[in-house]
C-alpha cells in the first residue's frame, strides 16, 4: 500500500472516530435530559459503529500481513447491518415522537 493511501486510510479512520465520539456524547447527553428511549438506542448504534471502526482496523493491519481475516471482515459485516438496523429504528423512533411533539405544540397554539 502506497504511502498516500495509507495516511488517507489512517484521517478517514480517525475521523470517523471523531465524529462518532462527538455524536455519542449529544446523543447521551441529550438522553440525559429529555430519558427519551430514542436517543438511547440511537447512542447504542453509535456504540456498534465505534465497535465496527475499530474491527475494521483490525482487519486492514491483520490483512496487511498477507492473510485473508474472512472471520473480521464477516464479524465487521454483521455488526455494520445491526448498527444500521438499530440506528434506522432509533433515528425512525426520534422523528415520530419530534412529529407528535410538533402536532401537539401546533393544536395547542
Amino acid at each position: 500500500m502506497t504511502t498516500n493511501i495509507l495516511l488517507v486510510y489512517c484521517y478517514i479512520m480517525l475521523v470517523g472516530l471523531v465524529a462518532q465520539a462527538i455524536l455519542l456524547a449529544l446523543q447521551w447527553r441529550t438522553y440525559r435530559n429529555t430519558g427519551h428511549a430514542s436517543l438511547r438506542t440511537i447512542a447504542i448504534s453509535t456504540v456498534l459503529g465505534l465497535v465496527y471502526v475499530g474491527i475494521s482496523y483490525v482487519t486492514f493491519e491483520y490483512s496487511r500481513t498477507g492473510h485473508n481475516p474472512l472471520a473480521l471482515y464477516l464479524l465487521s459485516a454483521a455488526v455494520l447491518t445491526l448498527q444500521m438496523i438499530i440506528g434506522i429504528a432509533g433515528v425512525r423512533s426520534l422523528f415520530r415522537a419530534f412529529e407528535q411533539a410538533f402536532a401537539n405544540q401546533r393544536d395547542g397554539a
